[in-house]
């Protein structure tokens, strides 16, 4: 499958649809905090809160990848999420060369 962009329509139906299917928040503890997190209890799933970057400081995560690793399986689907898009694409694309294939 490999990565993606999808809609918030496209990643809501995904969600629904598929009952492995995982949302991963790849903001910062304090975007979590100050802008809130997406609520998924009405398909009976959890978003997965994974830094990208470290908050405060901004440096990266280097425990991002094991991190997913211990939470999702390589062959699920996964959908990530960020601000703009930046960080979920470039999360993607490191999870895809760890192995995940839906992303």
């Amino acid at each position: 499958m490999g990565c993606n962009e999808v809609s918030l329509e496209e990643a809501w139906a995904l969600l629904a649809s598929t009952s492995n299917a995982a949302l991963v928040d790849v903001r910062t503890e304090a975007e979590w905090d100050f802008v809130g997190v997406p609520d998924l209890t009405a398909l009976g799933n959890e978003v997965q809160r994974i830094e990208w970057n470290r908050y405060p400081g901004g440096v990266p995560n280097e425990a991002f990848t094991a991190q997913v690793g211990e939470r999702l399986a390589t062959d699920q689907p996964v959908l990530l999420l960020c601000r703009s898009g930046i960080r979920s694409l470039t999360a993607a694309a490191v999870l895809e060369s760890a192995g995940f294939k839906k992303l």
